[in-house]
C-alpha cells in the first residue's frame, strides 16, 4: 500500500510542478491528463536508467540535512538566548559531517559504477540517469555549504553572553 501511496504522491507533485514551472512555455503542462503522462514517462526513463536508487539515498540525505539544520536553529536559538547550546550542536555537527559524507560517496559511487563503466555508460538512459542522480547530489552539497557559511556567520554574531531584555509591561 505505501509503493501505491508513494507513487501517487510523486505523480501529483511532477504534474503540479509541470504546470507551475512550465505552463507559460506550453498550456499543455497545465491540463492535468498531459502533465500526468509527462510524468509517467520522466518517471519510467528514471526507472529504466536504474538510478532511482541512487534518487532514493539522494532523498534521504536531503532529510538528513532538514534535520541538521533543525538542530542548528536550535544551537543558535539557544546561544542567543545564553544557554548551552552542547546539547544540539554535536548531535548536528555529527549529522551535517556523515551526511555530507554520504552525498560525495553517493555521487562517486554513481561515477564510478556508471559513468565509469563502459559497458553501462554507452548506454544513454543510464548515463543521463547517472548524470541527473550527480547533479542532485551536487547541489544538496552546495546548498548545504551555503547553510554552513551562514551558519557560521550567524554564530560570530552571538559571541559573548547573550543580553536577557526584561519584557515591556503593558
Amino acid at each position: 500500500m505505501i509503493v501505491l501511496t508513494m507513487v501517487q504522491l510523486v505523480f501529483r507533485v511532477m504534474r503540479v510542478t509541470l504546470g507551475e514551472w512550465l505552463g507559460d512555455v506550453w498550456l499543455g503542462f497545465k491540463n492535468p491528463h498531459i502533465s500526468a503522462i509527462i510524468s509517467m514517462g520522466l518517471t519510467m526513463l528514471l526507472v529504466l536508467s536504474g538510478t532511482w536508487i541512487y534518487l532514493w539515498q539522494l532523498f534521504g540525505a536531503s532529510n538528513q540535512l532538514m534535520a541538521a539544520l533543525s538542530l542548528l536553529i536550535v544551537s543558535l536559538w539557544l546561544k542567543s538566548v545564553g544557554r548551552s547550546p552542547r546539547f544540539a550542536f554535536w548531535p548536528m555537527l555529527f549529522m551535517y559531517i556523515t551526511t555530507m559524507a554520504a552525498i560525495i560517496v553517493t555521487a562517486y559511487n554513481l561515477y564510478a559504477s556508471i559513468l565509469s563503466n563502459q559497458q553501462i555508460a554507452s548506454q544513454t538512459i543510464n548515463m543521463l540517469g547517472a548524470v541527473a542522480m550527480i547533479v542532485v547530489a551536487v547541489l544538496l552539497f552546495v546548498a548545504a555549504l551555503v547553510i554552513a557559511y551562514d551558519a557560521w556567520h550567524a554564530w560570530g554574531r552571538l559571541k559573548g553572553p547573550a543580553q536577557v531584555r526584561p519584557m515591556a509591561a503593558d
